[in-house]
Order: structure tokens, then sequence, then C-alpha cells
């Protein structure tokens, strides 16, 4: 596990804008799991093409170098924030902290579909 983090959006009274739009690192380097862990109707994840309500219950894995940005749908109603989990993963380094380095895993070019399907990441 590396950088990951707990996102709060406290959006009452704010309406639909055009902020917040990043990439970020390759998957490769930084593989991010997105966990709602509270939300309502107004906020969506969006990327260039598409909008994704994320429900609670589930996690969401999507490639983190194309444009993307959690948004406001309509103008927010509920006091309650949005707060998702996002868990930084790195599968395929290996961290050496005495080194302060990573290095390539025996995972390295595995598809994280086989990853998790072959349960690799279970010691």
């Amino acid at each position: 596990m590396a950088r990951s983090r707990v996102a709060y959006i406290f959006g009452y009274g704010q309406e639909p804008n055009d902020r917040g739009w990043h990439v970020d690192e390759p998957t490769c380097k930084l593989l991010r799991i997105n966990i709602p862990i509270q939300t309502s109707d107004e906020y969506i994840m969006e990327t260039k093409n598409k909008s994704y309500k994320l429900e609670l219950g589930k996690a969401y894995l999507w490639n983190t170098m194309l444009p993307h940005r959690p948004a406001i749908i309509k103008k927010v109603k509920t006091k309650l924030p949005r707060i998702n989990v996002v868990i930084g993963l790195t599968p395929w380094l290996e961290y050496d902290n005495k080194k302060d380095i990573y290095t390539k895993n025996k995972y390295f070019g595995k598809p994280i579909s086989e990853i998790v399907n072959e349960r690799l990441f279970v010691k």
C-alpha cells in the first residue's frame, strides 16, 4: 500500500461547474482503488466521454491517466459530504525502506485482472 487518502467534498449549496479536471500517474506506478463511503445523487465521477454514479458497497478502478474529476450534476441540497476512500497500491513494485527505492517485483508486467483473479495480492 502506498499513498492513500480519504477524499471529502462538502458540496452543500454548490452547483455544477467545470472545475476539478486532472490526470494522475500511470496505474503501473500507483493503482488507485476508489471506494465510496457516503454519497448522494448530486455527485458523480466524470471522464471526458462518460459519467459514473459510484455506488456504496462497490470499489472502482479506472485509467487515471485519462482526464477525470469528481463532479456535481445538480445543486447539492444535502448537508452530508461525499466521502470516498482512495487506496493507492503498487502491485508491481517492491519498496525497500532502507534504500528508499522501488524495484520491479515478480508481478511486474502481469495485468491487474490476473493479480486479482489469482488472488496474488493475498499473503
